[in-house]
């Protein structure tokens, strides 16, 4: 067997190891001092002689990853392969994987569907006592991990091997016949393409303040103490406090800006319906503003709480979700789409991105509300707290972007050399650029890598939609006539 003989053989001929799907390579970078695998002396696996097998290693096997390979399996035509890359592990602060019941999804049921012309598959999935609910987050984790084991059905069917390595993508090398991947084993694979659906790096650290990250909520249960800072106000911060809250904590945060976010209760798709967008920086308030007006409401800040002290804003705003009084919420994804369709920039209000792009849902504003009111929650100013009165210290003030790197036409998954150079461009198709000379490579960046290029590259709306673009992309390149298209389509519609 060609590859790594950890793959388990499953019935109809793919190679994959059930216990290891649901990870994905969303791993923290390894630090400047790492060393690089040694390079091996195996010989890398050659590429199919015939020209329309693919043989497609996606670097990350969690919901991005997870994305990437059924709308694969949807497009490649038949002998082709996807070989997932993946370490597996277990105390990565994973979105999706965590299984506390008190960190709920953030956005509506149909935006959190892999497969953006079928909204409504992440709704079928759920019981139907939860369909009129926030669901716990791993819920879409375990959404993911049963579309990846049906498209390992349909791809036995068709003909498409799928290959999973429990390993750490290291680099990937450009060849005249496609990559070489190095893995931290120091084992070699091929590729033809390559999509890179990695997650976040290391967590950010503002002010040079030490803390863990605020995932994942075992270890933060692990090591509450009677009193824990949260450094950091938006949804990781809350997701944070609340579980330490219930793991006995008294929880103090703060932030930069001593805000909450706002609050909303869903987060439809309602298409953009305004002008065709420019590659001028998109002034998102201006274009929420344009959209309720379109759709018959006042602008945004006709809708705005009063402007007080952060938790009387929080308890405001949570009464206006309430009573459904908060219509700027039906323009966002809309709005998100049409940014990223028109590869446009996005102009510099952060205030207003942090507190309505990524506002939190009513239950989560409602049990943060309930921890302030019995006193197991407080809030300070950033420059009046002194961490070495707390217990324990956490970071959520977000995470860093995966870090890639390249020299010359090696692209490096992590950890920075004296000679690498930052990966700064991506292809408006989502290729990554390492050479001006060469063009785009064969290599896709989708989620949170392509985030050098695509506003909001971490919401699972955009990735999914990237998974889709690009696996047609990669398929229609070899395809000597449109078979693969029309089965994708007959899929779909079956």
């Amino acid at each position: 067997m060609p590859f790594d003989a950890r793959c388990k053989i499953a019935a109809g001929g793919i190679f994959v190891n059930f216990e290891s799907l649901t990870a994905v390579i969303q791993t923290p970078a390894p630090s400047r001092q790492s060393r690089r695998p040694a390079l091996s002396t195996k010989t890398a696996i050659p590429r199919s002689a015939f020209q329309n097998f693919q043989n497609v290693v996606v670097i990350g096997g969690r919901a991005c990853g997870t994305a990437a390979v059924v709308h694969l399996v949807h497009s490649l035509a038949r002998g082709s392969r996807i070989t997932v890359v993946d370490p597996c592990e277990t105390e990565y602060p994973s979105v999706f994987d965590d299984v506390d019941p008190l960190l709920l999804t953030n956005t509506s049921h149909r935006i959190n569907s892999l497969f953006p012309d079928r909204p409504e598959d992440f709704l079928e999935f759920l019981d139907e006592s939860k369909k009129s609910r926030s669901v716990p987050r791993h819920v879409v984790g375990k959404y993911c991990r049963t579309r990846f084991l049906e498209a390992c059905a349909t791809a036995a069917v068709h003909g498409i091997e799928i290959v999973q390595i429990t390993d750490r993508a290291w680099s990937a090398r450009g060849t005249s016949h496609g990559y070489d991947l190095l893995l931290e084993s120091g084992s070699h694979i091929h590729a033809s393409d390559v999509v890179v659906a990695v997650g976040f790096g290391d967590v950010q650290r503002p002010l040079g303040i030490s803390g863990i990250p605020p995932y994942p909520s075992t270890r933060l249960r692990r090591l509450a103490g009677r009193n824990a800072l949260v450094i950091g106000q938006g949804q990781s911060g809350i997701d944070a406090a609340l579980v330490l809250c219930a793991a006995g904590s008294r929880v103090t945060m703060c932030s930069r800006t001593g805000q909450f976010p706002a609050v909303r209760t869903r987060t439809l798709y309602h298409e953009y319906q305004g002008g065709q967008l420019v590659d001028a920086p998109a002034d998102f308030r201006r274009l929420v503003d344009e959209d309720c007006q379109r759709r018959g409401f006042p602008p945004l800040s006709g809708q705005l709480a009063p402007a007080r002290d952060p938790v009387s804003m929080l308890r405001e705003e949570t009464y206006l979700a309430e009573h459904d009084m908060c219509p700027w919420q039906d323009s966002i994804v809309g709005i998100i789409d049409a940014i990223v369709d028109a590869g446009a920039p996005v102009a510099n209000d952060r205030e207003f991105l942090w507190r309505y792009v990524t506002s939190i849902t009513l239950p989560l504003a409602q049990q943060l509300l309930a921890r302030i009111d019995e006193g197991s929650i407080s809030t300070k100013k950033i420059d009046a707290v002194s961490t070495d009165k707390f217990d324990l210290v956490v970071a959520a003030t977000g995470f860093s972007p995966p870090p890639l790197y390249h020299r010359g036409r090696t692209l490096y998954f992590g950890g920075c050399f004296s000679h690498d150079m930052e990966v700064t461009q991506l292809s408006s198709d989502l290729r990554v650029v390492l050479s001006v000379t060469h063009g785009p490579e064969r290599i896709w960046a989708i989620g949170p890598a392509s985030g050098i290029r695509i506003p909001f590259a971490n919401f699972l709306h955009t990735a999914s939609r990237q998974a889709s673009w690009v696996a047609g992309q990669i398929a229609d390149k070899y395809a000597p006539d449109q078979a693969p298209r029309q089965r994708r389509q007959e899929l779909r519609r079956g």
